[in-house]
């Protein structure tokens, strides 16, 4: 089998995402609590279904990623290649000696 390695910036970015779910499920827990007017003892009761709605918001939000992955995919390398285009034009380019 294959090895592959994960780069530090790639566990970072998925760190990151993973705390911006985890903070959207527990404002969602803080406002719930508001609307039904119950003891705020239960943000840290609640803290294993705020985890496991996280992971939730993760895992969608993982999969709206991979499908748009491949759309990215089409079109990136597209104005990449008009880049590299474009520097070989400049690179090529003498000016005009007087």
């Amino acid at each position: 089998m294959k090895d592959f390695t994960i780069s530090g910036n790639r566990v970072i970015r998925e760190l990151i995402i993973f705390l911006i779910c985890f903070i959207i499920a527990f404002l969602t827990n803080v406002i719930a609590i508001i609307i039904y007017k119950t003891h705020f003892s239960e943000l840290l009761t609640s803290l294993h279904y705020v985890l496991i709605f996280s992971f939730v918001i993760y895992f969608v939000s993982t999969f709206i990623r991979l499908l748009i992955a491949p759309i990215k995919y089409l079109i990136l390398p597209k104005k990449i290649e008009k880049k590299k285009h474009n520097r070989r034009i400049r690179a090529n380019y003498k000016p005009m000696k007087l």
